[in-house]
């Protein structure tokens, strides 16, 4: 058996939509797909054993009617099941992408722009939603800034609608 250890991050899962074409893949870079298979191993290696544990042990001294931490237990291993099926979901479907055009951004690029307007640069690398992990620098492909940016060539202008408004940005290194 391998030596399942805590991933260094947990990623926040993307769920999966009810009556999704399973034929439809799910575009991941091979670094994002190997996470979420060691994800995947954590999840039904060691935390399913956990909270199964923690199921029985509340089942042992409850009423099942008036039972808060029974109920708690539950609906944490609701959560885990659904998070695994999501996970496996994935995975399934993955397609590995290998992004080795550096003239212009795609999935899988690590890309520097500067923000004209407030003069800061920003670098991140640019993955799909189930790899999107914010704090890492991992933007979705299909967030705001994602979006725009597909397809730009370096030095290319790049102005992006967000939720907080207009950004105005410059490509200014392609990986």
């Amino acid at each position: 058996m391998q030596n399942v250890t805590e991933p260094t991050k947990l990623r926040k899962v993307v769920s999966v939509k009810e009556g999704e074409l399973l034929m439809d893949k799910k575009l991941l870079t091979e670094d994002g797909y190997n996470a979420l298979k060691k994800e995947l191993l954590y999840l039904k290696e060691k935390r399913w054993k956990e909270v199964s544990e923690k199921v029985q042990e509340s089942r042992n001294f409850c009423d099942f009617n008036e039972d808060p931490e029974y109920q708690t237990s539950v609906d944490e291993f609701a959560t885990l099941k659904k998070k695994i099926n999501d996970l496996e979901y994935i995975i399934k479907q993955a397609k590995i992408i290998k992004n080795a055009n550096i003239r212009e951004v795609g999935i899988g690029s690590i890309v520097t722009v500067k923000e004209m307007t407030e003069k800061y640069e920003m670098h991140f690398k640019l993955v799909s939603p189930a790899e999107s992990y914010l704090s890492e620098n991992y933007i979705s492909d299909e967030s705001p800034i994602g979006k725009s940016l597909i397809g730009h060539k370096l030095n290319d202008n790049v102005i992006v609608m967000t939720p907080s408004g207009m950004m105005h940005l410059l490509i200014t290194e392609i990986q």
